[in-house]
């Protein structure tokens, strides 16, 4: 099953890919039929991060036996199957992050009985191709946010790496595991995570020449998707501004304000009988976070933690103030 979200949407755009392709503006509560493939498999979906409208789906097809890409330029409603010159025994595909119309596909070659692997640079939306030879099959690709020109492609026997957006590529050799997939820091391109089938994730700061192991508590067994989650990093921010700068009281008040607020919008509008749909409890949330961060900048930048020291002093001197 493949699955793509817009997360800067506060009603949650969601694409989920199967045997056909469903919509969901409410992070998946409800699901539309947008394209129905009962003989076909779509197993990849990604927006454009530079125009949303603009989705590449992949699909397998059971005719051929093989991966195809479509797109969409209105969000998912609709799709267009891409022609004979599209890379047509697929393995993986990116999207330039700021330009739609550019998708870097990897594919597998089988041309005199001998299997070779590449990436093919579309710049035209997939109208037409450049391919370039590395030294296996893509399983993922991605586009370093901070510096679209680095691309990394994941193969089951290395990293390969491309520095000026796809036109030629390094193969980086690596011992320490058949790697699944990839993804690149926002905001550092050589700092770059891997999954592997049998060692976890691994991280590299410098492009791919060496590898530690990362994170203690993530499997170290197959580890097929890798994602970076920017919701966490506003809620982080949003906990340290509302509860206190540089507070160890300001950040347990901080954290539990994050917590209990969207519970708060999530069930006070139905116990007074006023039931409030998915997306907006995800914009009012979003309004109350910016309408607060706003308040204590400007009125207590000290936050939380500096009124729960005001009521405090107030009530030592309650009721007499004087």
């Amino acid at each position: 099953m493949a699955c793509a979200a817009r997360s800067v949407e506060p009603d949650r755009h969601v694409l989920i890919g199967g045997l056909g392709i469903f919509g969901s503006r409410d992070g998946g509560a409800t699901l539309t039929s947008l394209l129905r493939l009962p003989n076909d498999f779509v197993w990849k979906i990604a927006f454009a991060a530079g125009d949303p409208r603009q989705v590449y789906a992949s699909v397998y097809t059971t005719a051929d036996e093989r991966n195809h890409l479509i797109r969409s330029s209105d969000g998912g409603e609709t799709w267009t199957i891409l022609g004979s010159s599209g890379v047509e025994n697929m393995t993986a595909f990116a999207v330039h992050p700021d330009r739609a119309e550019t998708v870097y596909a990897g594919y597998e070659d089988h041309t005199g009985g001998e299997v070779r692997g590449g990436v093919a640079t579309s710049s035209d939306g997939g109208r037409s191709w450049r391919y370039r030879p590395i030294s296996d099959t893509p399983q993922a690709i991605a586009v370093a946010p901070s510096d679209p020109d680095t691309i990394y492609a994941a193969t089951l026997a290395g990293l390969a790496r491309s520095v000026d957006g796809g036109d030629s590529w390094q193969f980086l050799s690596n011992r320490k595991g058949t790697l699944s997939t990839v993804v690149v820091d926002p905001e550092r391109s050589e700092t770059v995570y891997v999954g592997t089938w049998e060692r976890g994730v691994l991280r590299s700061t410098d492009g791919g020449a060496t590898w530690q192991p990362f994170g203690a508590r993530l499997p170290r067994q197959y580890v097929e998707a890798l994602a970076f989650d920017i919701d966490r990093s506003f809620q982080i921010l949003f906990m340290v501004i509302i509860g206190a700068l540089g507070s160890i009281l300001g950040s347990f008040l901080g954290a539990g304000f994050i917590v209990l607020v969207p519970i708060f919008l999530t069930n006070v509008p139905h116990l007074v009988g006023l039931p409030m749909p998915v997306a907006l409890q995800k914009q009012m949330e979003l309004m109350v976070f910016g309408a607060l961060i706003i308040f204590f900048l400007i009125a207590e930048p000290n936050g939380l933690a500096r009124l729960w020291q005001i009521t405090k002093e107030k009530l030592r001197l309650w009721p007499f103030p004087h």
